[in-house]
């Protein structure tokens, strides 16, 4: 039986990238020996149930006390500063890590970051090239800190441009296109598993908005608030839900100071699972404010639940809603001009039937199947 690494950071932080890692083992354990290597050790009763998964056949393995304590000081660096960023240093750890230990493996997959071995083939699963950011994100402030930063990690975490024995999947078109700017390859697109049941009827909905992410400046919160603040001057009596932790101190007391000169805002907070399909399935519109998103599994979410959602022009989301110039928008007044034209017209139906022609999503089966067969092709070319 071939025994399978697979290398993630951290499953507890609970997101898209953690969500592809427990499908990805789910998707292989009764196949395969496969070794969880991580920072953190996982409460994989809880993520089963946060997931929906079924993953029990693993066996996790840490590294030492060393490298766990130089990723706990990136952690409290994160937390400092209020800049997650600093988590790219604990894949270069893990990175270094497999270096020493990749031998007892057939095949090494990383679910969060690139990963590049000599001498054990590697199948990495990018949600965007973190450790090339400064060089390729399309929304680069030229932050020299942190184009330093990256090149610290890549030193340790030994990536370089090439891999002759490293084969790539990206989460969207979007992000194929800059991991070909960090990286010599030629990346295959396997969109992330929405593990959402797709709601097709056109029961009643509330006249309102919902937005997922957490509260931080990169998310856009605030300039959300002011969309749908400026939809409603135009004689739309519409709400906005706003569901997403307390991620930027600053930054979301911002937001709840909005809130109480605005009654339309919703400030939900962290929702469960069953709580937030609840909400999606009960509005009829979505709006997305992050520009240049990797994928957007949020936006994924909303058009399999019947929502129309509102995104930037621009990243992975685009993709979601099929590049429908209804739904895409590049500033905030473009973004108030086409939802004022959708509710004045009353096209809710119409844009959904669209959508279902046009967006791409996988669910949760169909990933799994996708990664089987890579793996399989993969694994017999190496």
């Amino acid at each position: 039986m071939p025994r399978i690494a697979i290398v993630h950071p951290n499953l507890m932080n609970r997101g898209g990238a953690e969500a592809v890692c427990m499908s990805v083992m789910e998707a292989l354990e009764n196949d395969n020996k496969i070794d969880l290597i991580t920072l953190n050790k996982p409460d994989m009763e809880f993520l089963n149930e946060f997931f929906d998964a079924c993953v029990y056949s693993i066996t996790i393995r840490q590294p030492n006390f060393a490298y766990r304590n130089l990723s706990d000081l990136s952690t409290w660096f994160g937390e400092i500063f209020e800049y997650g960023k600093f988590g790219l240093l604990d894949s270069a750890l893990l990175n270094q890590y497999m270096s020493n230990c990749s031998v007892d493996y057939d095949l090494v997959i990383s679910t969060k970051n690139i990963i590049q071995l000599p001498s054990t083939p590697c199948i990495n699963y990018v949600h965007f090239p973190e450790f090339f950011k400064s060089e390729v994100d399309s929304e680069n402030t030229k932050n020299r800190n942190a184009s330093w930063f990256q090149q610290i990690c890549r030193l340790i975490g030994n990536i370089s441009r090439e891999c002759e024995n490293c084969c790539y999947l990206t989460n969207s078109e979007y992000t194929s296109r800059c991991l070909q700017r960090a990286v010599d390859c030629k990346p295959t697109v396997v969109n992330p598993p929405i593990n959402t049941p797709q709601i097709i009827s056109e029961h009643d909905r509330e006249n309102g908005f919902v937005t997922i992410g957490r509260l931080e400046p990169e998310k856009r919160t605030i300039e959300m608030i002011q969309i749908i603040r400026e939809v409603r001057n135009r004689g739309h009596d519409v709400h906005l839900h706003i569901v997403g932790q307390k991620y930027n101190r600053k930054y979301s007391r911002r937001v709840q100071d909005l809130q109480k000169d605005f009654s339309f805002i919703h400030l939900e907070g962290e929702l469960s699972r069953d709580s937030l399909i609840s909400l999606l399935s009960d509005h009829r519109y979505g709006i997305h404010g992050r520009r240049y998103e990797h994928y957007g599994m949020s936006v994924a979410e909303m058009v399999r639940l019947g929502l129309v959602p509102f995104v930037p022009g621009n990243g992975g989301q685009s993709e979601i809603v099929g590049n429908l110039l209804e739904l895409t928008y590049n500033e905030p007044k473009e973004a108030v001009e086409k939802i004022d034209n959708i509710i004045s017209s009353d096209s809710y139906g119409d844009i959904r039937y669209k959508l279902r022609e046009s967006s791409s999503i996988n669910d949760k089966s169909e990933f799994k199947t996708k990664i089987q067969e890579t793996i399989a092709k993969e694994v017999g070319e190496f």
